[in-house]
């Protein structure tokens, strides 16, 4: 057996109880409570732009080579998740002011202060 399906073994379970959770299942098959779904999105794009902000913050603290490298991985293809997110964005009616309006949820928040103090750690 190769090492990809020995470690494909190893995690299995984890990988179905993840690919066949409740919400991506209704997501799949298209009964997630449009609500849920928006309340989700607002969450991930919160997420994203702190993830954002402390990779940015991160790259500061890199050697230059480096920080570029990271930041042109990161950046590079923003335009095309931008598209995205704008068209479900105006389908749903969402805008920049109820995102920014919005609280981060307790586990968001948890994990993007986390985010930010690794961060900044350097």
């Amino acid at each position: 057996m190769d090492t990809h399906n020995r470690l494909r073994e190893l995690v299995d379970d984890l990988w179905d109880r993840y690919v066949r959770h409740e919400f991506v299942e209704r997501l799949r098959n298209g009964t997630l409570p449009k609500d849920v779904f928006r309340y989700y999105l607002i969450q991930d794009t919160k997420y994203v732009r702190e993830m954002q902000r402390a990779v940015i913050m991160a790259a500061g603290r890199a050697p230059l080579s480096e920080a570029l490298d990271v930041l042109n991985a990161l950046f590079g293809n923003i335009e095309r998740g931008a598209e995205v997110h704008e068209k479900i964005f105006n389908a749903l009616s969402i805008t920049d002011a109820e995102v920014n309006n919005t609280d981060f949820n307790l586990v968001n928040y948890a994990y993007t202060r986390h985010l930010h103090y690794y961060a900044s750690r350097g």
